[in-house]
């Protein structure tokens, strides 16, 4: 329902860590909406998450192991948990990061947001449960392969 907490995917610019500096804190700080069956406020609760990790790489430049930060999808989507009312729709499309919802549906003149389907919560957790690291010898080979082609 409309007072129910659900994830949301949103296409993102720029990097996450720039919505998840104050981003939660603006949903919690919105208006108190009611809940129409309960009688009762809606939970202003969010969480925002932008999974990314350390992977341990090879530079052939330099000849040396380091590590870097990835993110998931490429750091342009995010999942944000939250329930989604008129205040919290309006707070996402006025956000200049934010670009929209990925899961969406034409009616009439609109697209109107859905929750992501639990698959891509999944997703996300199966991504930060994968080893990215790379030995020395796939990154020559990815150079090679690059040069070669």
């Amino acid at each position: 329902g409309k007072s129910a907490m659900h994830w949301y995917e949103l296409w993102i610019s720029g990097r996450p860590t720039s919505l998840e500096k104050n981003f939660e804190e603006q949903v919690e700080n919105l208006p108190k909406s009611m809940n129409r069956k309960t009688n009762r406020p809606i939970l202003r609760e969010c969480t925002l998450w932008a999974p990314s990790k350390r992977m341990k790489t090879y530079n052939p430049e330099t000849d040396r192991k380091g590590s870097k930060t990835i993110r998931w999808q490429d750091g342009e989507r995010v999942l944000v948990r939250l329930v989604l009312d008129n205040h919290a729709y309006e707070l996402i499309q006025q956000d200049k990061r934010i670009h929209g919802f990925v899961h969406t549906h034409q009616f009439e003149d609109s697209r109107i947001p859905f929750p992501a389907p639990p698959e891509r919560v999944e997703d996300a957790e199966t991504w930060l449960a994968t080893d990215h690291d790379q030995t020395k010898e796939q990154v020559l080979r990815e150079v090679e392969g690059v040069r070669t082609k």
